[in-house]
């Protein structure tokens, strides 16, 4: 098959969505397709044998058309306009079986319904799931005008693909009620990961300290409850080490009499002599946190809001590193509670507290979890189990529109 990636994020940074595009990528040229990336990226990562097709994002923030047309929601309505019209030109010398977007965004809302060619529509999170779980305390719940616009471009995008997929159950029930999308239409298949680049680190045999965050420092991914639960772990184990990876960002209203910035806050609300051992990383691409997962004692995912799949939980768990997560959506799906993983409840600092301690002071069932989540990994996750899958559901949705098409022709001749 020749198929092609929309996508604006890209490797080595960006969110699942970049993680995701390029795993997908990754396993299908080594199954043999032919694949073609369209991507804003300027300096992409690299993919042996996948054509990137750099399309640029118009820059125009800061003028006043930009503020007219927000509504549009800019620039993802201009970048999706030069995208389609890049992908007509290459279209000139080569022909596409089936293109995958995601919803975020509705980077295809160009595509879809403008072409001879199915639109696979992969859901992770559409703006309006981000845009809530991004409010704190300290802010109106009401849904912003131009909030309202881009739910709606998101949504016909989604609606009108000729498949929709979800990697997870959670996403999909959520998606099928608030667009009234019927959840028969919605193919769950979970988000590959690269399990040889993700492995249990073979050499290493030192001594292991480091409780590993990593994320955005914002309150909805629960830094903050993470900062509580921690701070009576620190003072009971002086050896314990907590390392944060990730960007950081403004500080919620409620907390910002303790500094402006979260990673502030978070030295605040630590005793002084706990601040050698309270590490903060700059966000680094995906690629190097694999050296991170691999020397922690264990992984932390403490999210307040919501997480349609979570590649950080995966990721650990491929490398063989126990993870605590909180019950939040996807982390429920991926993680069985004491056999491959720890789950507690979202906000919940002291449940939060006490499956650390419990990893922390058992090492058998720190070994125990891991291996297991190891396998978990390699029979359900990895590329050389969900890409397959993908392909059949391309295959089925290749067939099923040619059926279609097909159809529609002879009944036209018929008239």
């Amino acid at each position: 098959m020749n198929i092609c990636l929309l996508t604006l994020e890209w490797p080595p940074y960006g969110c699942g969505i970049a993680t995701y595009m390029f795993n997908l990528a990754q396993g299908l040229r080594k199954l043999g397709h032919s694949v073609t990336v369209i991507t804003n990226d300027k300096r992409p990562l690299a993919c042996d044998g996948v054509k990137i097709t750099h399309v640029p994002v118009p820059s125009f923030k800061t003028s006043l058309w930009y503020k007219i047309q927000k509504w549009r929601m800019e620039p993802y309505y201009s970048w999706s306009i030069r995208a389609y019209e890049k992908f007509r030109a290459i279209c000139d010398s080569c022909e596409f079986d089936i293109i995958e977007t995601a919803e975020f965004g509705a980077w295809a809302r160009h595509f879809v319904g403008h072409l001879n060619i199915p639109v696979v529509v992969r859901c992770h999170n559409p703006t309006h799931i981000v845009w809530s779980i991004n409010q704190t305390s300290d802010h109106s719940y009401r849904q912003p005008l131009w909030l309202y616009f881009q739910d709606k471009y998101e949504r016909q995008q989604t609606a009108c693909a000729n498949a929709i997929v979800s990697p997870s159950h959670a996403l999909a029930n959520h998606l099928s009620l608030s667009w009234v999308i019927p959840r028969s239409s919605f193919t769950i298949i979970a988000n590959p990961i690269d399990s040889d680049l993700f492995c249990p680190s073979r050499a290493d045999n030192k001594e292991k300290n480091e409780i590993l965050y990593i994320g955005r420092l914002e309150y909805n991914k629960g830094v903050f409850d993470l900062t509580e639960a921690v701070r009576p772990l620190l003072k009971k184990y002086p050896w314990l080490v907590v390392r944060l990876i990730g960007m950081d960002s403004e500080a919620p209203k409620h907390l910002k009499k303790y500094g402006k910035m979260a990673s502030e806050v978070i030295r605040s609300l630590m005793p002084i002599e706990y601040h050698n051992r309270v590490i903060f990383t700059s966000h680094i691409p995906v690629t190097q946190t694999v050296q991170f997962q691999q020397k922690a004692l264990f992984t932390v995912m403490p999210t307040r809001g919501f997480e349609s799949f979570s590649y950080i939980v995966v990721e650990a768990m491929s490398c063989g590193c126990p993870v605590v997560a909180t019950d939040c959506g996807g982390p429920t799906e991926i993680i069985t509670n004491g056999v491959d993983g720890l789950l507690v409840a979202p906000g919940d600092s002291g449940g939060l507290r006490n499956a650390m301690e419990r990893l922390i002071e058992d090492k058998q069932l720190r070994e125990s979890i891991a291996a297991q989540a190891r396998s978990v990994v390699e029979h359900k996750f990895s590329t050389a189990v969900v890409v397959p899958q993908i392909i059949e559901l391309y295959e089925n949705v290749i067939s099923n529109y040619k059926a279609a098409t097909e159809t529609s022709y002879t009944e036209l001749c018929r008239k």
